[in-house]
């Protein structure tokens, strides 16, 4: 599993940041398959009865991001280079 891809998502859940697999500059299928990874290791939970997906962070996500503050640090502030910056 991708750390970086991983850490950046789950903080743009954190913070309630839009985010789609044209974020990241990933075809539909494999950023679906990325979460749905991300859910199977309970990093994140889908809540129910929204008409669109939604994701909120689990005890086991909110401990990767402080286990990993040091991308905090790396995260590019241009989001056209988070794609880049994932791939690393």
């Amino acid at each position: 599993m991708n750390l970086r891809l991983l850490f950046s998502v789950l903080r743009k859940i954190l913070e309630e940041e839009p985010f789609s697999h044209k974020t990241y500059n990933l075809n539909e299928s494999e950023f679906r398959n990325f979460l749905e990874m991300a859910l199977k290791k309970n990093y994140i939970s889908v809540l129910k009865g929204r008409i669109q997906t939604t994701y909120s962070l689990t005890e086991k996500g909110l401990e990767f991001l402080k286990a990993n503050m040091q991308f905090n640090g790396e995260i590019p502030e241009d989001p056209k280079e988070l794609p880049q910056w994932c791939a690393l």
